[in-house]
């Protein structure tokens, strides 16, 4: 949490310090971290701590127990962006749909390819 929250140098930064989330100072000190999340109750098996506002930061009026499968359907969608943090650049990515086959699904790239050009796009 601290480190997705602080480091700019952990893969997860970006989804979250980068983008405003913070840790409550409280926090900051394991002993009242701790005293706080037992007001939470006892995390339930599989439980994890999740933000109610994903937009919030972690302090304990933003956080409650969660499993994993509710934090999966709870996170943001990228809507086709993806952080290739090897070259520390956003990559667009679109999906062209389903074919039969291998041409199917290449000709389909080439089209989309050649509209996106065509509408100046991309180069």
């Amino acid at each position: 949490m601290l480190r997705r929250c602080e480091d700019p140098t952990d893969q997860g930064y970006h989804n979250y310090g980068g983008r405003g989330i913070k840790v409550c100072e409280r926090w900051h000190d394991p002993w009242l971290y701790w005293e706080d999340i037992q007001t939470l109750g006892p995390c339930p098996p599989g439980g994890t701590l999740e933000r109610r506002d994903n937009d919030g930061d972690y302090e304990l009026t933003n956080v409650e127990w969660a499993s994993w499968s509710w934090q999966s359907r709870h996170q943001r969608r990228s809507r086709g962006a993806v952080f290739d943090r090897r070259a520390g650049k956003w990559v667009a990515r679109v999906q062209l749909g389903s074919f039969a086959t291998r041409e199917e699904a290449e000709e389909a790239y080439s089209q989309a390819v050649a509209v996106l050009r065509q509408t100046g796009v991309i180069q």
